[in-house]
């Protein structure tokens, strides 16, 4: 990889995966202003002396804001649109400050191209017979470790992720930004009928405040034992169960 300086208008930034966030931008020129570009973007050769973007375009846009002409970008000659399209999900992925759809809606593409480039991981791929839903799990999770592995987040979260996007592929993009771009929205989304995870989404997509969650009684504690996790449910069952309350009604 060359570190090297270009010509801001001869980087293509077409294409991309996510949409840009002006707010990023300007943070990022305040910080650019102050103390200097500290990563370069990568870029690949293109056609006619221009270059391809594959990661950092809020990067871009916010020193093209402060007026800048060149950047300085690091130069991956051999990338391939495979390549560049996986990195620049993983940069986005480690770097940007994504919401849930955003999130599953990157993981689950990432998936895609890993396993077109790995299709021994790819689902259904197990052999039949005895044995073969354990090796299709053990396939499957591969994908997971070489994402934690390149991002360093979680493999449980990616796993959630990859699954809420598959669920949610074909509408996605209507659901970023919305009230129901939270994670326990899209699993709520996830578990409807098409007919009605769609009438909600387009009515989230016009501006509607709308939930996917089944209705939630007024009452706190029920509210409250909704909100939490798994674990904290398990931890408060096991603090009731202490209580001589609960013993004597076990007794």
């Amino acid at each position: 990889m060359i570190i090297r300086k270009l010509p801001i208008d001869k980087i293509e930034t077409a294409a991309r995966v996510l949409t840009l966030k002006h707010k990023t931008v300007d943070m990022l020129a305040k910080t650019i202003r102050d103390v200097g570009l500290i990563e370069p973007p990568i870029v690949r050769p293109g056609k006619k002396s221009k270059f391809i973007l594959v990661a950092g375009l809020h990067r871009i846009e916010a020193c093209r804001q402060l007026g800048m002409k060149e950047i300085e970008c690091a130069i991956q000659s051999k990338a391939t649109q495979q390549w560049a399209s996986l990195a620049e999900i993983d940069e986005n992925l480690m770097r940007r400050t994504l919401t849930a759809t955003e999130r599953a809606k990157l993981t689950v593409e990432r998936k895609r191209l890993y396993e077109s480039e790995h299709p021994e991981t790819g689902h259904g791929k197990a052999p039949v017979g005895r044995g073969g839903k354990k090796e299709d799990a053990k396939l499957a999770s591969s994908f997971v470790k070489d994402t934690a592995a390149k991002t360093g987040k979680g493999k449980r979260g990616i796993a959630r992720d990859a699954q809420r996007g598959a669920q949610l592929a074909d509408i996605a993009d209507k659901i970023v930004g919305t009230s129901l771009d939270k994670g326990q929205e899209l699993d709520a989304l996830g578990k409807l009928p098409p007919g009605q995870r769609n009438d909600l989404v387009e009515r989230a997509a016009r501006g509607e405040n709308v939930t996917a969650l089944p209705h939630v009684s007024d009452n706190p504690i029920l509210k409250a034992w909704h909100r939490a996790t798994q674990a904290q449910r398990f931890q408060a069952i096991a603090e009731l169960a202490k209580t001589d309350e609960w013993k004597a009604r076990a007794a």
